[in-house]
């Protein structure tokens, strides 16, 4: 479609035309990291993905296994394989004129092909099946190769990233925090590690989760297919025409499949944007503890008015793209699942928007990953720090003394340290003073806060291996 507007030298004024007046900020502002989402959920990829799903039920409908007998002329086949593939924008606005005469944006598809055929035989375009027939099938074969495409791809590369900066700071020891206060030391690797594990697990179900389709008419009973021909199995047909496509066959619906995978996709998209804006906040605020910094672009501008900011802006854009995504996530869960009866059409409005959920998913995506190539470690901040809190080495103390068998080990120490300013030399004098056995004591003598990171260097080599 692009091609064809660049050949008539109109593609960079419509550029800017959408960049000025869109709605969407996703057509306008943010339309060049994300344009490749408008190959599966545009209007125009939609109608052309309808035409598809007529032709390939006609080719199997009236193709040499015709299921019913008859078998139309190879030339037909052709020549509507042929208007599918050289489908252009004239094409597109001829069945939106279509569409606003009959007030339906299923049937125009119909007539556009009965002319191709120039009605001979066209009666079996159609036939036997209901607009929700070839529009379910549409999302499911436009969804997946996003899916297969760049859904997967990019979390793969997050993924990838994530680890790749775990593995960098695996033995970068911070100090760290429980409510907002020091606490026992971890490794920057280990805590990014866990949000690595947290992405793998959900990687793999978003990966799994099945596709369904129906193909069953108006009410999901098959009855158009079953008059027409009562002697054939009309579930079996359908099964081998969805399965050809990759998807499960939803054998029993309503005149609308009922969008239960779309929803499981979406509540797993939920919780991953979710475990990023997790991530987000935590990769903020080690910024603001100096931990993290950020590399200065040339030219960029951190504040209008503070002229030494550089500010987490990609981490701050990811966060709030992936709020838009879980508000849409949770509504498609709740509101495609229900229908009225049989059908009411307000699902129609809401899959028409599949593509803003998922482009602010992606958005989010590609303002994380810009974040993580701009990352650069601070490890004097970090040692700092934990100069500064010395305190937390309470807990290896007091869980020596315990195993040296002292008594009340944990209430000794709380006296010691609950509340207090304890230095460094304070807690060696402490040590010093305390009855156990010389090799434990050396050890407690020779411990400093950044060597009190437990497994955190094991536990990053074996998530991030």
């Amino acid at each position: 479609m692009q091609n064809e507007v660049i050949e008539n030298g109109k593609f960079e004024s419509y550029k800017k035309m959408f960049e000025a007046y869109a709605i969407s900020p996703l057509d306008g502002r943010y339309f060049k990291n994300i344009s490749f989402i408008s190959e599966y959920f545009s209007e125009f990829a939609l109608i052309k993905k309808r035409i598809f799903v007529e032709i390939q039920w006609l080719h199997f409908l009236c193709g040499e296994d015709s299921p019913i007998g008859f078998v139309l002329n190879k030339n037909i086949h052709k020549a509507l394989d042929k208007f599918h593939d050289d489908f252009s924008l004239n094409d597109f606005f001829k069945f939106k004129e279509l569409e606003t005469s009959l007030n339906h944006d299923v049937k125009p598809v119909e007539y556009l092909l009965r002319d191709i055929l120039k009605n001979e035989n066209s009666e079996f375009i159609h036939f036997g099946i209901t607009s929700e027939d070839v529009t379910n099938l549409s999302y499911a074969l436009l969804f997946n190769g996003f899916k297969e495409n760049y859904l997967m791809p990019h979390l793969e590369n997050i993924i990838s990233s994530l680890k790749q900066l775990a593995l960098a700071s695996k033995t970068l020891a911070i100090p760290g925090r429980t409510h907002g206060q020091p606490a026992t030391p971890t490794t920057l690797g280990k805590e990014f590690a866990y949000f690595v594990q947290r992405l793998q697990n959900s990687y793999l179900v978003l990966k799994n989760i099945k596709i369904e389709a129906k193909f069953s008419g108006a009410v999901g009973n098959y009855a158009a297919l079953k008059v027409a021909y009562p002697d054939l199995n009309w579930i079996d047909i359908a099964k081998n025409f969805i399965t050809k496509f990759g998807f499960e066959i939803n054998i029993c619906t309503k005149q609308i499949e009922p969008h239960d995978w779309i929803a499981r996709h979406c509540n797993e998209i939920q919780l991953i944007s979710t475990i990023l804006i997790d991530l987000c906040k935590d990769i903020w605020l080690y910024g603001s503890y100096g931990y993290i910094g950020q590399k200065a672009v040339e030219g960029e501008i951190g504040s209008s008015t503070m002229p030494h900011k550089v500010n987490p802006i990609d981490f701050e854009n990811c966060w709030g793209n992936m709020e838009l995504t879980i508000c849409l996530s949770q509504l498609f869960s709740r509101k495609l699942p229900s229908t009225f009866l049989q059908r009411d059409l307000s699902d129609s409005t809401v899959l028409r928007n599949f593509g803003v959920l998922l482009g602010h998913f992606e958005l989010g995506l590609y303002s994380l990953k810009k974040g993580f190539d701009r990352i650069q470690f601070n490890e004097k901040n970090a040692e700092q720090d934990l100069a500064k809190n010395t305190v937390v080495l309470a807990e290896a103390i007091q869980t020596i003394l315990r195993k040296c068998g002292v008594k009340n080990a944990y209430e000794i120490m709380k006296q010691f340290t609950r509340g207090k300013d304890v230095t460094y030399e304070q807690i060696l004098d402490f040590i010093q003073k305390l009855d156990i056995p010389q090799d434990e004591k050396e050890k407690l003598l020779k411990l400093k806060p950044g060597d009190y990171i437990g497994e955190s260097i094991q536990i990053v080599e074996q998530i991030c291996k």
